[in-house]
């Protein structure tokens, strides 16, 4: 389900030089809202594309076994570097469409009480810097930091 950049904050984030770690206002205005709505849409399409591409390589697995020998000495490695990638790809993809889902919440909702940006953990601020290489992320570092270690303790177990 595609949804639009909302046209009036679109057209504010098609100012080329905008980058919202140098934005004063800490509130998710729409000028930001709408940064990171595009970085996800674009994010979503790269990752639909690399994940039909996956599955186009596992389904071609079939078709080899007429190929030359010493060719189909190296398909199980390939094979199994494409099939690791793919959960990876389907986590990453239901992430940024988690984040997409509460950016099109938020743009009902007054700029103060909007939830993009905030840490589902702690309820702080997650840093530009942080939005910006991960805009999909729900947690700020420190968050995300505790529970991986929480994760390896579990598994340690």
């Amino acid at each position: 389900m595609a949804q639009t950049v909302k046209p009036a904050a679109q057209a504010r984030f098609d100012q080329v030089d905008y980058d919202p770690r140098h934005d004063t206002d800490i509130r998710m205005h729409d000028q930001k809202l709408a940064y990171f709505e595009a970085l996800l849409r674009e994010r979503e399409t790269e990752l639909v594309l690399e994940q039909k591409a996956i599955r186009e390589q596992l389904s071609e697995h079939d078709e080899r076994f007429d190929s030359d020998i010493q060719e189909q000495a190296s398909y199980p490695v390939r094979d199994a570097t494409v099939t690791a990638r793919l959960p990876q790809v389907n986590t990453e993809l239901s992430q940024v469409r988690a984040a997409l889902t509460v950016i099109s919440a938020d743009w009902n909702k007054d700029p103060a009480d909007r939830e993009y940006g905030i840490c589902a953990q702690t309820d702080d601020d997650i840093p530009m810097d942080r939005l910006v290489a991960v805009p999909h992320t729900r947690l700020s570092v420190e968050a995300q930091d505790a529970t991986d270690r929480n994760r390896l303790l579990a598994n340690a177990r």
